[in-house]
């Protein structure tokens, strides 16, 4: 063999040795970061299960509040029944005085009950 042909197979030796490394390197790189974003990864995982554990914990209050909301609501409308059935029977000033502040609760208490929900959802 001729200095000529073992110095173009060191050559190519060469080439390859490096080339060799190159891969190495990428696959290292690569490596590295599928390790990078594996992490990354399970940490947004992590943040998804916390957010929908809070968004379940917050559907879950807002449907107790419904139902407390339509048993307020049952409850108000049964008074106000009861009160119209009242206006009807009035006899004299006292029962009509009478009559007047138990509606004047009732709106109070209805108008109360409105402004505690409107803080409510404001603090959620």
């Amino acid at each position: 063999m001729s200095q000529e042909q073992v110095n173009e197979i060191q050559a190519e030796g060469s080439k390859l040795i490096k080339a060799k490394r190159n891969i190495e390197g990428l696959h290292q790189i690569a490596s590295n970061r599928h390790e990078f974003y594996s992490k990354e990864l399970n940490e947004l995982k992590e943040e998804v299960a916390e957010l929908e554990k809070s968004v379940n914990v917050q559907q879950q209050s807002v449907r107790m509040i419904e139902q407390e909301n339509e048993t307020r609501l049952i409850f108000y409308r049964d008074r106000v029944d009861n009160l119209k059935s009242k206006k009807d029977n009035l006899q004299d000033d006292d029962e009509r005085s009478n009559y007047k502040k138990e509606v004047e609760e009732l709106r109070n208490e209805i108008e109360h009950h409105i402004s505690e929900q409107r803080k409510n959802l404001k603090k959620k």
